[in-house]
């Protein structure tokens, strides 16, 4: 598969280099990683990280697109507090909307229903209070994420174009539903700056940017992304199958990473100060003599300069 990506940057057009694979696999390892009450914990030391945590990223979202089910199912939108705000597309149309979930209810011979006070610019409809039943849940589409602008969708668009010939027909509510696939950790000025003039393609397509394929947006934003960004010093919360610290500042954000299953921290060899050897250390005697089966498609050998460690430790 990673035969199949090339990289422009600027005017010149390449294979992916080895190390940007190695990345790519590291990080659908770390994305893909799951087991009862186990956490997985890896350490990628580089020559340089200006891309490895873009190329880590970019590796979680192929898993997570292989691993992907529909994840707002009727059961679990029933399962959201009232005061929950959600948005929707209204079958025919594409019009978005948005409302405030005010309760459930259920009629006899018809099954649960959910009433959503909806949100209009109209000052005259304003307040509307609609009802979908359960039997009617599957023709819309709903998400707790803004669905994204005019412009983002059309970023959205050539992304999923990207996936789609890379992996063959990816399952086309994937990049649409809510959820994402991993958290970076970073500076994020850093982060957006080396990916600059930085495209990729695959064969007898266009290029897409660098920073368009990961569909990316700040953790504190409520906008729809696959990929969340916040700098060391944000406020991290919420859930997700990974975080990619990336940097020596980023580490330090280890500890505070309660709702996050899988843990890949990224830094140069500079910057592989005592502290991170002292973690690796202690994580090493924590770690599960058995950690189960090998990772699948390990490459043979990583590109020279390139160390791994990694440790399946119990979930605190």
């Amino acid at each position: 598969m990673d035969d199949e990506i090339r990289v422009r940057d600027g005017a010149a057009e390449y294979r992916l280099p080895d190390w940007a694979s190695a990345l790519i696999w590291l990080g659908a390892w770390c994305r893909s990683y799951a087991a009862p009450g186990k956490r997985l914990v890896a350490f990628a030391v580089l020559p340089t990280r200006d891309l490895a945590a873009s190329f880590a990223c970019l590796g979680s979202l192929i898993e997570g697109s292989r691993r992907f089910k529909d994840s707002l199912s009727w059961s679990r939108f029933r399962a959201l507090p009232t005061g929950s705000v959600v948005f929707w597309k209204q079958p025919p149309g594409t019009r978005t909307f948005s409302g405030t979930v005010i309760g459930f209810g259920r009629r006899e011979g018809s099954g649960e229903f959910i009433r959503i006070e909806t949100k209009l610019r109209s000052k005259n409809m304003a307040g509307l209070v609609q009802e979908i039943s359960e039997h009617a849940f599957d023709r819309y589409l709903f998400t707790v994420e803004q669905p994204p602008s005019a412009n983002r969708t059309d970023t959205y668009r050539k992304a999923e174009s990207f996936f789609n010939h890379l992996l063959g027909k990816c399952d086309p509510k994937w990049l649409w539903a809510d959820g994402a696939e991993a958290l970076v950790v970073t500076s994020i000025a850093k982060f957006e700056l080396n990916q600059e003039g930085v495209s990729l393609l695959t064969t007898g397509e266009p290029s897409v940017a660098l920073s368009d394929v990961l569909c990316i947006a700040r953790n504190k934003s409520q906008s729809h992304s696959k990929i969340r960004i916040s700098h060391p010093r944000g406020n991290i919360v919420g859930t997700f199958p990974l975080a990619i610290l990336d940097g020596p500042e980023a580490f330090y954000v280890h500890e505070h990473l309660d709702g996050t299953s899988n843990i890949l921290v990224v830094s140069d060899r500079s910057e592989y100060r005592a502290d991170i050897h002292d973690t690796v250390v202690q994580l090493k005697g924590m770690a599960a003599a058995d950690a189960g089966s090998s990772p699948a498609g390990i490459p043979n050998t990583f590109p020279p300069g390139i160390e791994i460690s990694a440790f399946v430790i119990d979930a605190y």
